[in-house]
């Protein structure tokens, strides 16, 4: 889903450099890993995660987007927001320089609900849906090229 979200956001991938390594010593493969994916805009999703962590210890998480105006906060309490009675709100929060900070309301939605939804409507309707079959080979081929990276040490230019 992470590459989903940049190649939608950012648009297509250039280039994929990854780092991976064992933390837990009885697994087969990479379980912790880095991995940077830069976008023909110039922009950059930066990735971090690992399986490797043992039961009861957890990680924090960012999702982001940084850049030359501000930055654009997920998930982030916005200052002087009240908190919504309506629990179907979320928001989005932009700070700017200075610190002043706009907060961007949205509706929150079950997403794998409106995935399904949109696959049925597909066949029922006979219509393309929102995510193709290209969007999807395109995530994969970033995917492919991180793990790629990941063996060779290489940066992966797609």
């Amino acid at each position: 889903h992470n590459y989903d979200f940049g190649n939608i956001t950012f648009g297509k991938a250039k280039c994929v450099t990854a780092r991976g390594t064992v933390i837990q010593k009885d697994r087969d493969g990479i379980d912790t890993g880095i991995a940077e994916v830069l976008y023909e805009s110039g922009d950059r999703l930066q990735l971090m995660w690992s399986w490797g962590l043992k039961k009861g210890i957890r990680a924090g998480s960012l999702h982001d987007c940084l850049g030359e105006e501000g930055a654009l906060l997920f998930n982030a309490p916005t200052k002087g927001v009240p908190p919504s009675e309506n629990e179907h709100l979320q928001y989005l929060t932009i700070v700017r320089e200075g610190g002043l900070e706009e907060p961007v309301p949205f509706e929150r939605n079950d997403m794998f609900g409106d995935q399904m939804g949109d696959f049925l409507d597909s066949i029922i309707q006979n219509k393309e849906p929102k995510v193709t079959i290209k969007d999807g080979q395109e995530s994969l081929r970033v995917g492919l090229a991180v793990l790629e990276s990941f063996e060779t040490g290489k940066t992966i230019y797609l």
